[in-house]
């Protein structure tokens, strides 16, 4: 059980609180240095606020974990042509060897029963057979610190993708209010968050083809090591 607890609490502390920071911080640029309104709270003041910003980071983290789900399934799945855990045994992907395909095919369909075609849908139907298999025989430390790390990226970018927003709407609202001594620094902003937004795509690309490659190889070598027993 405590071994459990401290999975759920790295994804959530990679997954949730960090990206929440800079979320939060986003909001904070919104409504005071935007809309100049009073946000939830000062990011400076107190304990207690302390206490709350780490509270609601984690809340915005969650919101920002949904926001990254849709950018997932309607975005990076189409830009990659499936995700790396989709992809792995069609025959269009070149990660792995045509024999190595084979063999795990082979080994699917011995362990699971299940018959691989070549289609997203069938190996994301693998991938989740072996990612379950691993985490039941308990050889799974290296794919869950990988799947908080890919959470993390994930969510980051969600979260870059909101500052990118709130900096171009505080810029063109500058304009509005012709305050253009701002304005260099808003749109630098914006520009900076843009770079940031093609760095996360790339790395949390390669984040996700490691981790699909971890929970399969991993399984696949736990698979050889008990086939005869």
């Amino acid at each position: 059980m405590d071994k459990l607890i401290d999975k759920l609490s790295l994804y959530d502390f990679f997954g949730y609180i960090i990206p929440g920071f800079l979320g939060t911080w986003a909001l904070n640029v919104f409504f005071v240095e935007t809309l100049q309104v009073n946000f939830i709270f000062k990011l400076d003041v107190g304990f207690i606020n302390s206490v709350l910003f780490v509270a609601i980071s984690y809340y915005i983290g969650v919101l920002l974990h949904e926001l990254s789900e849709l950018l997932q399934e309607h975005f990076f799945k189409r830009i990659w042509k499936g995700l790396p855990s989709e992809r792995f045994l069609v025959d269009s992907d070149n990660k792995y060897s045509t024999e190595f395909k084979a063999s795990l095919k082979k080994m699917i369909e011995s362990k699971f029963g299940l018959i691989v075609g070549n289609d997203n849908k069938k190996s994301q139907e693998a991938f989740n057979l072996i990612y379950s298999g691993l985490q039941g025989a308990g050889k799974d430390e290296k794919a869950q610190l990988f799947n908080s790390l890919y959470g993390m990226y994930r969510n980051f970018f969600a979260g870059t993708v909101m500052c990118l927003l709130v900096f171009l709407i505080k810029g063109f609202v500058l304009v509005c209010r012709e305050n253009w001594q701002s304005l260099f620094e808003s749109f630098l902003y914006a520009f900076l968050f843009l770079l940031a937004t093609l760095t996360l795509m790339r790395r949390l690309r390669r984040f996700g083809e490691r981790l699909a490659d971890y929970v399969i190889r991993d399984y696949y070598n736990y698979y050889l090591e008990h086939k005869s027993e």
